[in-house]
This record gives C-alpha cells, sequence and structure tokens, in this order.
C-alpha cells in the first residue's frame, strides 16, 4: 500500500473517531476531554406539575382611582353619634397619586367627635373557600398625627356583621402616617368562613380636627387559595 493512502485512511478513520465523541442533542455539543470514553449527556425528565403548585391569580374585587365625581355614589360620610356637624367629602383634583383626582377627607373645624368613610365591595363567588385571602392596596397622605388616621375592612355576611378583617394576621387597622408625599399600603388578612361582604373604613379620630386624609388608587383582592 502507498504511503500516501495509507496515511489518507489514518486521517479518515480518526475523523470518524472524533465525530463518534462529538453528540448534539436539543443543539447542546457535548465533547470529549481526549482522556475519557465520550459519555452521552443524560435528558432531563419533565416533572408533572401538581394542581396544589398552580398560582391561581387574585380576583379583583373593587378598584376606586376616584378619577370622576360619581364615584362618591359608591361611598357614605358618617359618624359615630348622631348630631355631631357633618365633615367634608370630595373629589381633589389637585396633587393626586395618579389620574386625574383623589378623594379627600376633612374634619372640619368644630367637629366634636369621630367621622368616617365607608365604601363596601362583594366577595366572588360568594363565601370564600378555605385558604382565601384579602388583598387591599392604596395610597394615602394626610396631615393628621399617627394613630388619627386610619383604613380597616369590616366583614358582614346577609344579615350581620361578623367583625374586622385580621390584616397580616396581627392587627385590624392600617395606621397613615403624617406627610404630604403619597406612602403606598398593602396588607393581606384571612376572611371569615361565612363573609359576603367587605366595607371599607376610612376613619379621621377626634383629635384630627381640621386634619385632612387624602387616600388615591385604591384596590381589593381575593386571593384563592392562599396562593400569593
Amino acid at each position: 500500500m502507498k504511503p500516501t493512502l495509507t496515511l489518507t485512511l489514518l486521517t479518515a478513520l480518526l475523523l470518524v473517531a472524533l465525530s463518534a465523541c462529538r453528540i448534539s442533542r436539543n443543539q447542546d455539543t457535548i465533547e470529549s476531554d481526549g482522556s475519557r470514553a465520550c459519555e452521552e449527556a443524560p435528558v432531563p425528565s419533565s416533572l408533572p406539575v401538581r394542581a396544589d403548585n398552580v398560582s391561581r391569580p387574585a380576583v379583583l374585587l373593587a378598584k376606586f382611582t376616584f378619577d370622576k365625581s360619581q364615584v362618591l355614589e359608591d361611598w357614605k360620610l358618617e359618624n359615630f353619634k348622631a348630631g355631631m356637624e357633618p365633615s367634608e367629602l370630595s373629589i381633589d383634583p389637585v396633587d393626586p397619586h395618579s389620574g386625574a383626582a383623589s378623594l379627600k377627607f376633612r374634619l372640619t373645624p368644630g367637629t366634636n367627635g369621630q367621622h368616617y368613610v365607608t365604601g363596601s365591595t362583594s366577595l366572588a363567588g360568594g363565601r370564600p373557600a378555605a385558604g382565601d385571602r384579602i388583598r387591599v392596596r392604596f395610597f394615602a397622605r394626610t396631615d393628621a398625627a399617627k394613630g388619627e388616621a386610619s383604613f380597616q375592612l369590616l366583614e358582614r355576611d346577609t344579615q350581620k356583621v361578623l367583625g374586622w378583617t385580621r390584616l397580616d394576621n396581627k392587627q385590624d387597622k392600617i395606621l397613615i402616617d403624617r406627610g404630604t408625599v403619597w406612602t403606598e399600603y398593602t396588607a393581606e388578612g384571612a376572611p371569615r368562613a361565612g363573609t359576603e361582604k367587605l366595607t371599607v373604613f376610612v376613619t379621621l379620630a377626634k383629635t384630627a380636627t381640621g386634619r385632612t386624609l387624602w387616600i388615591d388608587d385604591l384596590s381589593i383582592e381575593q386571593i384563592q387559595g392562599g396562593v400569593k
């Protein structure tokens, strides 16, 4: 056999051997380092997705942007004692958090007592299922001292009041800090089994006479099965 032909055959055999050590799977190439036999990379197996690990989207129960004066039809201005001087509730176009306006709640000078603003929404599909949670989110600013302005959720069924929602599992009231800058507040709580309706309470204490509270971009969501 001629030397040239022998060299050609050896070269061809070497190329075949090197090709055997190159395995392509899903466009990923695994190459031998020459010091060990070529090994085929294992293909990751697909793991079944468990039903209890599937995130279910939160259901938006209510969203208030307070951009239109008609929204006041959904809110009531009340006080805890009959005969008290009324406070002021209005849509304020000055410096909203977003959009065209925010909700303005002011305790007028001379008001003697605690006043509150209420708005309501119903739960999705009637009563909550086991593990459901309620999430609230809103923006607020106030010139009232801390402890004088607050946010709460009251739970009801079709006939009676069930109690305040325990937000973040430890308190039933969100205290709003004094400040001219919009501050975001978020909290979650587990509703009682019989809850069918939620009522928002935005409160100014009687010590906040002459003070103002602004609320904007309020949303209430029902998170099914406790999935956050």
